[in-house]
């Protein structure tokens, strides 16, 4: 997908474009950011309270809702860095994807404390 971006963004770009965009590219970055940390953090969610059983969440739904957040931000960041070279701020944005890469890890460090019964 990164490679088709890379491609499309050579094959068509044209300089005014960059003009055209009105609103600062880092902070436009920030927010879809920002938006695919909520919808990965609610769909986590949603699928830790389908599998909750007793007083743990399944383990199943523990890959699901895992699975759902990595791809909200991997989503955000594909968006984030196919927008960097059409925006002409390559910099803030690639740093920016750097920022979702690294909340998508963290977020998501397999510890698996959800599937514990709570007070186990």
């Amino acid at each position: 997908m990164i490679q088709a971006l890379n491609l499309a963004y050579e094959v068509s770009l044209r300089p005014a474009a960059a003009a055209a965009w009105p609103l600062r590219p880092a902070v436009l970055a920030l927010g879809v950011l920002l938006v695919g940390l909520f919808v990965g953090h609610t769909a986590r969610l949603q699928a830790y309270k389908r599998g909750w059983r007793g007083r743990a969440v399944t383990p199943g739904a523990y890959l699901r809702g895992n699975l759902l957040m990595l791809a909200a931000l991997t989503l955000a960041a594909c968006l984030v860095f196919g927008a960097a070279p059409a925006a002409g701020a390559d910099r803030p944005l690639v740093r920016m994807l750097g920022l979702a890469l690294t909340l998508a890890t963290l977020l998501n460090w397999p510890h698996g404390r959800p599937m514990r019964a709570a007070g186990a």
